[in-house]
């Protein structure tokens, strides 16, 4: 438990029943007006906890307007006009019957994106695709960057911007960008990490990968020949798209639209008659994929089960949990997995495991409790591939029972209803947020035991941090809000 102590300026606007106008210019990075007509969307406020956010389009010398009531604030106006960066505005402005002075906006210059957009297989220039950036719909008459490509698969994309991440780094940005062709896969480039240009001149070209190819198969099983009428079939292709579908009569399965290249086929029965156990049978094969029609066969042959095992280790407190193994099986490829069923198996008292008999695939294995036990596995991700008769790794999955912080923010007089406890672990940048109570008060959702950052939030101000622990008790403190000018 700690207690915040606090104190914050805040402003109050009057009640009127006059309208009130919000008007202001948009200006260029020149500091001209833009030529083209942008789109503004004003966020506002009252104390008494209401929000709304009003849009407008600037006209002749990139002036802008809007009316509502008096009593709202002004709290971040937001501009975008094509071939323009984002422009962006925080203040605290009251709202007055008439005119409330100008709220001027100057964008960005944003980023530009030149390169081509090619065809994966054959390396030929694809036309009419659509390109854009910013934005996950493509917009031909938007704000945001958006260009479809000519005969030689050129685009140029203006006003991109050019975001910094945390991750990324100071000196490198990341440029969201998209490409959708009618007879290609779709693409969502994310440039992560791509060094920061001062020229903002960035080239790139991509390339997209055809769905012009389909995969025509049977299966059979391998002891008599037979075909299996009822068996699952899992793809997943080169671009680690998955499909899914059953083996019908005569044992064939269709898939279409697949792109070309590697795909990796999956399968198992999924039927067997009732009086009968189901065998434990398992076929894969590899097709490289070219535009057209592509075969496979895939033969179900009896395999020897794989297996997991491991402990479960409780922290110190933790005792009285009992959890119990999940594993999820599914397909991988890469940064992919594809979980198709789910089994529990138990574990026992000294914290041992072992679950057998197990179909290959691409495992999952996590820690769970019963309804209303508090306990939280260690926040790591344990994925790995068991192939025909093999056995994992022993697997040591860690718990401890949840803990939470629990305080309250002390700020006689304020409104809090827009007031946000932020907490994140102290090893990583991963930052949760949740609103306070009316007065103040505040309970986390179940965490993990450790260290933890903490800080409060206040109309988009951040305070000063505190790094708690379970048994961590220690006072923050918020020192006044700096007025503006």
């Amino acid at each position: 438990m700690w207690t915040a102590l606090a104190a914050l300026l805040l402003t109050f606007a009057s009640q009127g029943p006059d309208t009130a106008r919000v008007e202001g210019r948009i200006l260029t990075s020149s500091g001209e007006a833009p030529k083209v007509s942008v789109g503004v969307t004003v966020a506002m406020r009252k104390d008494d906890g209401n929000y709304q956010q009003l849009t407008a389009r600037s006209g002749e010398g990139g002036v802008w307007k809007l009316e509502t009531q008096p009593g709202w604030k002004v709290i971040e106006v937001w501009a975008r006009g094509r071939n323009h960066g984002p422009g962006h505005v925080v203040l605290e402005r009251a709202l007055i019957a008439g005119g409330n002075g100008s709220i001027d906006v100057p964008l960005t210059r944003g980023a530009t994106l030149r390169g081509r957009v090619l065809d994966k297989a054959t390396g030929r220039p694809v036309a009419g695709v659509r390109v854009w950036a910013d934005n996950w719909e493509f917009r031909e008459d938007g704000d945001t960057p958006a260009s479809r490509t000519d005969e030689q698969g050129r685009f140029e994309l203006i006003g991109v911007e050019e975001r910094t991440t945390y991750e990324a780094g100071p000196n490198n940005v990341h440029l969201d960008l998209h490409a959708d062709g009618a007879d290609h896969a779709p693409l969502r480039q994310a440039l992560e990490g791509y060094p920061r240009q001062a020229s903002g001149d960035y080239a790139i070209d991509l390339a997209l990968v055809p769905l012009n190819c389909e995969v025509n198969g049977v299966v059979n099983y391998a002891e008599n020949g037979e075909p299996c009428y009822s068996a699952m079939v899992a793809l997943i292709d080169d671009l680690g798209q998955y499909r899914v579908t059953t083996s019908g009569a005569g044992g064939v399965f269709r898939f279409e639209r697949i792109a070309a290249g590697r795909a990796q086929l999956w399968c198992w029965p999924i039927h067997s008659q009732p009086s009968e156990p189901r065998p434990l049978l398992f076929g894969t094969d590899a097709v490289l994929v070219n535009p057209g029609d592509n075969a496979s066969v895939i033969w179900l042959e009896s395999c020897a089960g794989t297996r997991v095992h491991g402990k479960a280790i409780g922290l110190p407190g933790s005792e009285g949990l009992k959890p119990a193994l999940v594993l999820r099986r599914g397909l991988g490829r890469d940064s992919l997995t594809v979980h198709f069923e789910e089994q529990r198996f138990p574990v026992q008292p000294d914290g041992s495991f072992e679950a057998t008999g197990l179909l290959p695939g691409r495992y999952q294995a996590e820690l769970v409790f019963p309804e209303g036990e508090v306990g939280l596995v260690e926040p790591r991700t344990f994925d790995f591939t068991l192939d025909l008769g093999a056995s994992s790794a022993p697997l040591e999955l860690r718990y401890a029972r949840a803990v939470s912080f629990a305080g309250r923010l002390d700020a006689p007089g304020e409104d809090l209803r827009f007031t946000t406890l932020e907490y994140s672990p102290l090893d990583r940048e991963s930052w949760t947020s949740q609103m306070l109570e009316p007065d103040g008060r505040f309970l986390t959702t179940p965490l993990w035991p450790g260290q933890w950052r903490l800080r409060v939030r206040h109309q988009g101000w951040p305070g000063p941090e505190i790094t708690v622990g379970p048994a961590s008790a220690g006072d923050l403190v918020l020192k006044p809000k700096p007025e503006k000018p």
